[in-house]
């Protein structure tokens, strides 16, 4: 990414046609690169652990120093879950979520978390991202059944059913965290996006929305839907952090980037938007194959030599 600078974004922001001039630098202020369809490259990580397959990206420019002399209070912690059980969560971002790789999922405590974000990442990618990771756990599963036929069949024996095909759900956890908005241009109807969203994520519990800083036009309208939604779908909630990116030092000079105290306040505001992980299930009993039949006689041991016959 290259910053364009605080003088650059000052005079368009002050400019006639401010927002046609900021959709069409959306990529050089925040991440780069055109739209277009990825796949994911997922990282999953124990409570306590992360790891991901993209280093956070680092810069020179000195944070920021806000005039804001106070912040929003926190808001109330999400409910706990409807039951006991799967504690995966899984987080889909862009290059500004990707700077707390560390401090998101540390502060998720009890959760299992999958932390995929990505630089140049757009709202039209995400669905493509949630189908991917329903892929790969489908296709780990179909090695599992691979082997599990493959001991039976050495053992002269019938294989069990198939298990039944993975919901969505059962595939990639009960909750998704979704900070998507950095890289949209205003008129590209975020509200669709959010609508595709939720259609493929029927079925999940909650679903994290998190606002986006608002450095150009793009970021104030996907804001307004993000929010909008939120007061139709009770599985959606919002992560507003749009209404604490203007905090001191919460940024670097380009307004978009988090520093390191921005970086935690980020994390805390997802944690409360997430609540408290479900207390897990026992893991089921591990699937117990059939020993190999053998009809095969084994060799008998060739003659050491100089040895008189047995």
């Amino acid at each position: 990414m290259r910053d364009p600078g605080p003088d650059l974004l000052h005079r368009l922001r002050r400019s006639s046609g401010v927002g046609a001039l900021l959709a069409g630098l959306t990529l050089v202020a925040a991440c780069g690169g055109a739209p277009v369809e990825e796949t994911a490259a997922p990282t999953s990580s124990e409570p306590g652990t992360t790891s991901t397959t993209e280093a956070s990206t680092t810069t020179t420019t000195a944070p920021t120093t806000s005039t804001a002399s106070t912040l929003p209070p926190p808001p109330d912690p999400s409910p706990a879950l409807s039951s006991p059980g799967d504690n995966r969560v899984l987080v889909i971002g862009d290059s500004v979520i990707l700077g707390a790789a560390t401090e998101v999922p540390r502060d998720l405590k009890g959760w299992n978390v999958t932390f995929d974000a990505r630089e140049s990442r757009f709202i039209n990618n995400v669905v493509g991202v949630i189908r991917q990771h329903k892929a790969d756990v489908d296709g780990l599963r179909a090695l599992d059944r691979e082997k599990v036929e493959q001991a039976y069949a050495d053992a002269g024996k019938t294989p069990p059913p198939a298990p039944e095909p993975l919901t969505l759900p059962e595939a990639i956890g009960r909750v998704v965290v979704v900070h998507l908005c950095t890289n949209y241009a205003a008129g590209g109807g975020f509200a669709g996006y959010i609508d595709a969203v939720m259609a493929e994520l029927k079925g999940v519990e909650r679903v994290v929305w998190v606002t986006c800083g608002e450095w150009s036009p793009g970021q104030i309208e996907a804001n307004e839907a993000i929010r909008a939604a939120a007061t139709s779908d009770p599985t959606i909630v919002v992560a507003d952090w749009a209404r604490y990116a203007g905090g001191p030092g919460f940024t670097y000079e380009d307004g978009i980037h988090l520093t390191e105290p921005g970086r935690a306040q980020i994390a805390a505001l997802v944690a409360l938007a997430v609540g408290p992980a479900p207390q897990p299930l026992p893991p089921p009993a591990p699937t117990t194959l059939p020993p190999p039949t053998s009809t095969t006689a084994p060799p008998e041991p060739a003659p050491v030599e100089g040895e008189p016959p047995v």
